[in-house]
């Protein structure tokens, strides 16, 4: 779902939004709520800042950020992707600002990004996928990135090799324990709902993809071990389905059939975490069109329940999940695409979760990561915008409250 067609259906909304937004006050709160951009005389946030990152675009779909130490000074830094060629890349100072330090194009279409060290050489290394290719951009130790190889769909006279589809969306992982990061990638073609998935050398170069059929429209892929065997598992949320594909690894390099799950119409983003503690990942959908998040609860054998509807939400595009109040308890957070707020929702260790608060961030937000950029253990929330091209960081008080 691109932003115009978003913005088309939700315009007498945005309307009312902006108008809010000039005032401060937040719209579509949960009942028994008070309005304002933070509820309560002592949030677990504080009002958020926004860093320009420049060049992101109109998105098609979610679009993802990636953190770690780019540069080595033991802070972390942030990859926010612009669908309109590229990667921006913000450094952190350790207080929780962030500056921009470098955009790197790739091509047409940026609309994910992955970290991870792709070659060795122990600093972190980045993947996008494009509307038309994947691009590996390598660092050179010091938060530097340059586009090392393109494995593209088109008629690129400088790619490697060409990787057949439309890729969109990718994760990372040692999926036949070979010791080297591997590539899964989401597609169009060649077979409706392609997933491939191109073994790495340890070099940062990667093999021409192994194909599965699954799902239709899939917005999103992620690795995570679903079935507790110490193997990366994959699952993905399909828009055409209304649900999320899961694919389990077969330990022999390859993945069993994939599962179908029951997800809320139409989901836009999905996290996988543990949310309720019980050692096993769950699975959490951003329905924009179903005013809610969605829970599934994971049985540790790859297996999700329906989904546990929390909300109220006015247009959820993205979700984030992390211990924000430091009482060791997940909790999930909300980026509204209109109005442009995160909710918070705190949870209760027992798969329930209350609205807490709620705040302004940039306009259109695409995705959200929960990250502890100031080093105090303590996540902070970012969410990256396509409209106003930055990123918002929420800094973390809970430290500071009775």
């Amino acid at each position: 779902m691109s932003d115009t067609q978003r913005l088309r259906g939700f315009a007498p909304l945005l309307a009312v939004s902006l108008a809010l937004c000039t005032t401060g006050t937040a719209a579509a709160l949960p009942s028994g709520s008070s309005s304002g951009s933070s509820e309560g005389a002592n949030p677990i946030f504080a009002e958020s800042a926004q860093y320009n990152v420049g060049g992101l675009g109109p998105a098609f779909g979610s679009q993802t950020m990636a953190y770690a130490d780019f540069n080595g000074d033991g802070k972390m830094d942030v990859a926010a992707t612009g669908i309109v060629d590229g990667v921006g890349i913000m450094f952190g100072d350790g207080t929780g600002a962030l500056r921009r330090n470098q955009f790197v194009h790739t091509e047409v279409g940026a609309n994910a990004v992955q970290v991870a060290d792709l070659n060795g050489d122990g600093a972190p290394d980045l993947v996008v996928t494009n509307f038309l290719s994947i691009s590996v951009l390598l660092n050179d130790g010091h938060g530097n990135f340059h586009v090392d190889r393109t494995y593209a769909t088109d008629f690129n006279p400088d790619v490697t090799y060409r990787t057949g589809g439309i890729p969109f969306g990718v994760a990372l992982a040692d999926f036949d324990h070979d010791g080297n990061i591997d590539i899964a990638f989401n597609s169009l073609l060649p077979a409706p709902g392609g997933v491939g998935i191109m073994h790495g050398d340890g070099h940062g170069q990667f093999s021409q993809p192994q194909w599965y059929g699954v799902g239709l429209s899939k917005a999103s892929v992620l690795a995570g071990d679903l079935d507790n065997d110490g193997w990366p598992d994959l699952a993905f949320h399909d828009l055409a389905t209304s649900g999320v594909w899961v694919m389990l690894n077969d330990r022999h390099g390859g993945f069993l059939p994939p599962r179908w799950n029951l997800a809320a119409l139409p989901s836009e983003d999905l996290k996988l975490a543990d949310v309720d503690g019980d050692g096993n990942l769950d699975l959490v959908t951003a329905n924009v069109a179903g005013f809610s998040v969605g829970v599934h609860w994971g049985d540790g054998h790859g297996n999700f329940s329906p989904p546990q509807l929390i909300g109220p939400a006015l247009a959820p595009c993205t979700i984030a999940i992390g211990d924000f109040d430091g009482d060791g308890i997940p909790d999930i957070a909300v980026g509204q695409y209109v109005p442009s707020t995160a909710m918070i929702f705190k949870g209760d260790g027992h798969r329930g979760f209350t609205y807490v608060e709620q705040h302004t961030i940039g306009l259109g937000p695409q995705a959200m990561e929960a990250v502890d950029l100031n080093g105090d253990g303590r996540p902070e929330l970012l969410s990256m915008s396509s409209a106003s091209e930055d990123v918002s960081v929420l800094v973390n008080r809970s430290g500071e409250r009775g």
